[in-house]
């Protein structure tokens, strides 16, 4: 199921304004962020499946953060 807060990420700026944002959630609530990071990683991967011409730079830009050593929470 798509994620209608992601609908607008499109283009590497976009994301990296989102990937801010989840940053920033893990420092007060961690399990709603990492909720937000996994619709984002498969909003990316749904934009590269359908042949995003900026799919690279999309998911260059997605392993910043999952390349980050965050507690992730799941419930």
């Amino acid at each position: 199921m798509a994620n209608a807060r992601l609908a607008h990420v499109g283009d590497p700026d976009s994301l990296r304004r989102v990937l801010a944002e989840i940053r920033a959630a893990y420092q007060g609530d961690p399990e709603a962020a990492h909720s937000l990071e996994d619709d984002t990683m498969r909003h990316v991967l749904r934009l590269t499946a359908e042949g995003h011409p900026q799919a690279r730079q999309l998911a260059t830009e997605m392993l910043t953060i999952a390349d980050l050593d965050l507690k992730r929470w799941c419930a």
